[in-house]
C-alpha cells in the first residue's frame, strides 16, 4: 500500500473536527482538495473511512481502526523529530528542490558560505524541472522549493500550487531581451512581438516541460505563437 504521512494527517484532522471544512482550514488547504484526497485514499484502500451526512461526517469501523493506527504512527514520527531536532544556531539540516538556474545556485552557494562553519551541516539540493519541484514540496520530499517558469506557464503553476494547498512567494521577475544585428530588419521596429519571431531560430534551454503540461500546449492555450525552428 502506497500512501504518505500527509494522507494520515488529513484523515486524523478530519476525524478530529468531524468536518471537512474545519479540518481543511486547520490544515491550510482548500476544502475540495481535502475531500478529494480522502476519497482517493478510500478508493486506494478499498474501504469507507467516513460516513457523510447532513450533520457532518463520522468514522466507520474501518475508519476508527485507521485513525487509531495513524495517530500512533504520527506520534512516533513527532517523537523522532523532536529527538533529532537541531538548533539552527549550531546546525543545518534541510532538503531543497530547485530548478536549474545560476541565480538559484548563487543563492545556495551564499547560504553555504554563511553557514558552513556550523558544527553539523547537511544540505541536500535536488536540481530538477519546475514541475517536479512542486511535486517534491507537496510530497514532502523537500522542505523548500525554488522554481522559475515562463509567463505562459503562470496559470498552470498557480493553479497547481493552490490545489495542493501550498504557499508561494514571488521574489523575482525578469523580462526577456531580444538581441540582434544592427542590420536586422527587426532593429528598426519600435516594438517586437512573438509573431514577428516565427521565422527565427528558437533556442530553448532546461527542463521546461513535462508530457502533461508541455510549453507548446500551454503556449497554444495562451495564444502564443511558437516557431517550428528550434533547438532544445
Amino acid at each position: 500500500m502506497d500512501f504518505n504521512l500527509t494522507a494520515l494527517e488529513y484523515v486524523v484532522e478530519t476525524a478530529k473536527y468531524g468536518s471537512i471544512s474545519k479540518a481543511a482550514q486547520n490544515l491550510f488547504i482548500s476544502q475540495p482538495h481535502l475531500s478529494n484526497q480522502i476519497k482517493a485514499l478510500e478508493s486506494q484502500l478499498g474501504v469507507t473511512l467516513f460516513i457523510r451526512s447532513a450533520r457532518g461526517i463520522h468514522l466507520t469501523r474501518e475508519g476508527k481502526i485507521f485513525v487509531d493506527d495513524a495517530q500512533s504512527i504520527l506520534a512516533d514520527i513527532k517523537s523522532l523529530q523532536d529527538k533529532l531536532q537541531v538548533n539552527p544556531m549550531y546546525a543545518v539540516r534541510s532538503n531543497l528542490s530547485v530548478t536549474r538556474s545560476h541565480q538559484v545556485m548563487r543563492c545556495i552557494t551564499q547560504f553555504i558560505n554563511e553557514n558552513i562553519h556550523k558544527q553539523a551541516f547537511t544540505l541536500r539540493v535536488k536540481e530538477t524541472s519546475p514541475f517536479q519541484v512542486v511535486e517534491d514540496v507537496y510530497n514532502r520530499d523537500a522542505e523548500l522549493g525554488v522554481l522559475h517558469f515562463f509567463e505562459a506557464q503562470k496559470d498552470y503553476f498557480f493553479n497547481r500550487i493552490q490545489s495542493y494547498g501550498l504557499i508561494y512567494h514571488n521574489h523575482f521577475q525578469r523580462e526577456f531581451l531580444t538581441l540582434m544585428s544592427r542590420n536586422s530588419p527587426l532593429s528598426k521596429e519600435p516594438a517586437i512581438y512573438s509573431n514577428m519571431l516565427r521565422d527565427c531560430l528558437l533556442v530553448m534551454y532546461g527542463d521546461y516541460e513535462i508530457l502533461t503540461a508541455s510549453y507548446e500546449d500551454i503556449a497554444k492555450n495562451s495564444g502564443i505563437e511558437l516557431t517550428k525552428r528550434r533547438i532544445i
